[in-house]
């Protein structure tokens, strides 16, 4: 009698069917269970009720978090798949692809995979352009939590590290993205700088702004005198530091930064 044939250790799966989109995946369940607590808290419920067994029963995951679609999901799933097979992981992916799979692996608790995606984007510093990390930090500023506050902090490094357009647009990003050094930093530089842009261009920062701006330039070097005659005496402060220009500032930094929020 011949013996009964034995399964693989090591290349025989158990697979789990997913809906995402009216579209359909199998793939293999292994680390999907072990390696995230949202799926291992569930796979005795879907073993129970047999979900996930085959097409016709299959995990329905739509919507997905953070907006993502079946490409999304397509993106943590090919990594899924090399780490259960011990395969290299992608190498090719783009920004917006590592950013799929971050969305996805944090709200799913997949922590080993969250930091090989946030490993890969932090180790590529000039790849990527200003606008795509822009949309890095739309995404992670939007959450309003800590859970992309490592992503948050990458996005604005990344983009201090361009030009901005303008001063006026520095300030503006600073007070959309609350990160006060982009504040400070555009409106030092605009006070400090030997001429001041188009009036059109300043009131987009607000009334209260340019009118201290305006203050603050005329404090920087005042006349005295008339043209005819008399002798002109000039009072120079010197351009105004960081510390100075936050003290003019105050009543919009406060209400942008409270005590308890980090700049």
């Amino acid at each position: 009698m011949d013996a009964t044939p034995q399964r693989d250790t090591e290349f025989y799966f158990d697979t789990i069917t997913f809906l995402v989109d009216n579209i359909i995946f199998k793939v293999p369940s292994q680390y999907i269970h072990e390696e995230s607590e949202v799926f291992g808290a569930g796979a005795q419920i879907s073993a129970q009720s047999d979900e996930g067994s085959s097409d016709a029963n299959p995990v329905k995951l739509s919507p997905l978090p953070h907006g993502c679609s079946a490409e999304d999901f397509r993106h943590l799933l090919r990594i899924i798949v090399a780490l259960t097979v011990k395969l290299p992981t992608p190498k090719s992916y783009s920004l917006e692809q590592w950013l799929s799979v971050l969305k996805l692996s944090t709200a799913w608790f997949f922590s080993d995979i969250r930091t090989l995606a946030m490993g890969e984007v932090t180790a590529s510093t000039s790849h990527y352009t200003n606008d795509q990390w822009i949309t890095v930090l739309d995404f992670a500023h939007s959450q309003g939590s800590d859970r992309f506050s490592d992503l948050r902090d990458l996005a604005i490094t990344r983009i201090s590290g361009f030009n901005f357009s303008s001063k006026v647009d520095q300030v503006l990003m600073g007070r959309k993205y609350l990160h006060k050094p982009w504040i400070i930093q555009g409106l030092r530089d605009l006070v400090n700088a030997s001429a001041l842009p188009s009036l059109k261009e300043l009131t987009r920062l607000g009334q209260n702004t340019v009118l201290t701006l305006l203050y603050m330039a005329f404090q920087r070097a005042q006349s005295m005198g008339t043209n005819r005659g008399y002798h002109h005496s000039y009072s120079y402060r010197g351009p105004y530091n960081d510390v100075e220009v936050e003290e003019y500032f105050v009543d919009e930094i406060i209400s942008l930064f409270p005590v308890s929020r980090p700049s």
